[in-house]
């Protein structure tokens, strides 16, 4: 099924017609563009993924059958004093976690679908999901990040193929499956369900050290199955090629072009009607296959999508948020405030309600808590009746500073966030992190540049402002917001 030559194309409508067929002498055709086709889930079950809502299993939760077994084999080689660099297993930490909710929120959304909310399962997750009123949740499953080394003693030979010398290569290996799983919400119906497997390698001249070249493959490995993902559940557009019949007269032609033109003008069920009349009335072989196949690719379609009307609960928005003192697991004092401070800001614009800040710290040093790693001596029933709400937002700053050793510099933010209930169930949660780097030609200059920017920023009350500001994006682009 191809277009015709690209003049033709530019002159006959693109959404129904192409050439091509008849211009290579094989008969009249015509390409009919429905606007989309299911893939692993049925045409009845498509309004139910209209808004999706993902969540991932912690790694510990998803382990493949038999990763128990292979530890214990492992370490029992280790203790034999077999090589330990021949199998690593490591599971993908936080940032991986994060950025694998951000990718599937990222090709999940399209015109048929929008994604309610992304984030690692929590203890109040189904009461959490519901505020969202998705139609579809996906849980994704990860399993390890896998590696394995392999040595193989080779040959080289002269002109004559005469041997003249052994050398060793080393061959690495690794590999990283995931497990997903689409329900419909509430009910609970399993849309689709399977799992995916990346792989990548190499061949070395020297062993190679597998935990870091196992770490150095964590992108190539943990991504690509999310657009794999996106094609297996969702509709996508489709192009299907129909025979014109020429014939003077008679019935079949009659119900055979009826049905094409049904097709052409989205019509899928007088398609359906005309193209089974065809099929009574045909009396070639060739003729009822064609119209069978006809028949079974409409099974399969589904209609433009609907406009987008379902949103978040109003009581989402209307209830208020109260954003609590981040605590601080950086070196610097003020990255708290600042990273906080843009929080709020960001909230406000998605259309939350915020509890004023100082209200909230008013109240929190009633109770003798002046900071947010003071937070953990009282019981979260407390922290929200304090702050007058029954959805806090915590966070925690991991990272704030620039690495300057002149030959390489560096300035980075991570900072977790986490939407808490009264009773301290997480139900999101999400790393955001900005970062730039660059090792300069000049590095004497640019390690005297760094260190007076810094300063500078330091005394403007900017310090990394722009790269607080993005990782505050980052971590709250799985909210919803209006």
């Amino acid at each position: 099924m191809g277009d015709g030559p690209s003049a033709i194309r530019r002159l006959l409508p693109a959404a129904y017609l192409c050439l091509a067929p008849l211009l290579a002498g094989c008969g009249t055709y015509v390409t009919v563009r429905h606007p989309w086709v299911a893939a692993k889930v049925s045409p009845s079950d498509l309004p139910k993924i209209r808004r999706i809502y993902v969540t991932m299993r912690r790694v510990e939760e998803a382990a493949p059958t038999g990763f128990a077994g292979k530890v214990a084999g492992g370490m029992l080689a280790r203790a034999l004093g077999a090589d330990r660099d021949a199998q690593v297993s490591l599971a993908p930490g936080a940032l991986e976690e994060a950025g694998m909710l951000a990718s599937a929120a990222a090709a999940l959304s399209s015109p048929w679908t929008e994604v309610a909310g992304a984030q690692v399962r929590g203890a109040a997750l189904d009461e959490f999901i519901a505020e969202m009123q998705p139609t579809a949740v996906l849980e994704l499953a990860p399993g390890f990040l896998e590696a394995e080394q392999s040595a193989e003693e080779r040959e080289t030979r002269d002109e004559k193929g005469n041997v003249t010398g052994k050398y060793s290569v080393f061959t690495v290996r690794g590999r990283f499956t995931v497990a997903y799983r689409l329900a419909a919400w509430p009910d609970g119906k399993v849309l689709a369900q399977g799992s995916f497997a990346r792989e990548t390698g190499g061949e070395f001249q020297e062993k190679q050290y597998l935990r870091g070249w196992l770490e150095e493959q964590e992108e190539a490995l943990l991504s690509g199955w999310v657009s794999q993902l996106a094609g297996e559940v969702l509709p996508y557009p489709v192009a299907r090629q129909r025979k014109v019949r020429t014939e003077k007269d008679g019935a079949l032609k009659a119900e055979w072009n009826a049905g094409v033109d049904s097709e052409k003008a989205g019509a899928w069920d007088a398609a359906r009607t005309h193209y089974r009349a065809a099929l009574a009335a045909a009396g070639k072989k060739g003729d009822r296959r064609e119209l069978e196949v006809y028949l079974a690719e409409l099974d399969r379609l589904a209609g433009a999508p609907a406009p987008r009307t379902v949103v978040a609960g109003q009581a989402w928005f209307d209830e208020p948020l109260a954003v609590l003192p981040f605590s601080n697991g950086s070196n610097n004092v003020t990255a708290p405030v600042q990273l906080r401070a843009a929080a709020v800001g960001r909230l406000a614009a998605m259309g939350y309600r915020i509890v004023p800040p100082a209200d909230i710290d008013a109240r929190l040093r009633e109770k003798g808590v002046t900071s947010g790693d003071q937070l953990g001596s009282l019981k979260p029933a407390d922290i929200a009746a304090a702050a007058g709400t029954r959805r806090i937002l915590s966070g925690n700053v991991e990272v704030f500073g620039v690495v300057n050793v002149g030959v390489y510099y560096r300035r980075e933010v991570r900072v977790r966030l986490r939407m808490l209930d009264a009773e301290g169930n997480a139900g999101w949660e999400s790393v955001g992190e900005c970062f730039r780097e660059a090792a300069p030609d000049d590095a004497s200059a640019a390690f005297i540049a760094g260190l007076v920017g810094g300063l500078v920023e330091k005394a403007a009350r900017s310090y990394l402002k722009g790269e607080a500001e993005a990782a505050v994006l980052g971590g709250l682009n799985t909210l919803p917001s209006r």
